[in-house]
């Protein structure tokens, strides 16, 4: 369980980070709607309200969604990957969400411990390096 907390702790710190990248990034831009909605990395960002369905979630309402955040994390950070992570990451929060929440029992699981330890490193190094980058053209 450590690693999915400290998935919900990066993926909670970095998607607002990212999400500006995220939402202007090519993949995300050069996509019409309906491509947007049948995309799951694409439509984690879409609103599901009612009043806004369809549209861009706006950066400040980012943090009521995981899946959002990790999606602004994914586009922005490593966009090549993005929809092959966001599946992974859908699959692991839907397993852990059974289980914390009683529809499943721990003994019937067997949870993808190397799997979301490797995401969760790929998502730390990226991290270090978008910084090391920023840091340089802070420093240029």
């Amino acid at each position: 369980m450590l690693f999915f907390i400290g998935f919900e702790l990066l993926h909670g710190r970095m998607g607002r980070r990212c999400y500006d990248r995220a939402v202007t990034c090519p993949y995300m831009q050069g996509s019409d709607q309906v491509t947007r909605e049948m995309t799951p990395v694409l439509n984690a960002l879409l609103s599901k309200k009612k009043a806004t369905v369809g549209q861009v979630i706006p950066k400040g309402q980012l943090d009521e969604s995981d899946a959002a955040e990790f999606a602004a994390m994914a586009l922005a950070l490593l966009p090549a990957r993005a929809d092959a992570d966001f599946d992974t990451f859908s699959r692991m929060k839907t397993l852990r969400n059974s289980v914390t929440h009683g529809k499943r029992r721990i003994n019937e699981v067997t949870f993808p411990v190397h799997e979301l330890r490797d995401l969760l490193g790929v998502y730390i190094g990226a991290v270090v390096n978008d910084d090391i980058v920023a840091c340089k053209a802070a420093s240029s």
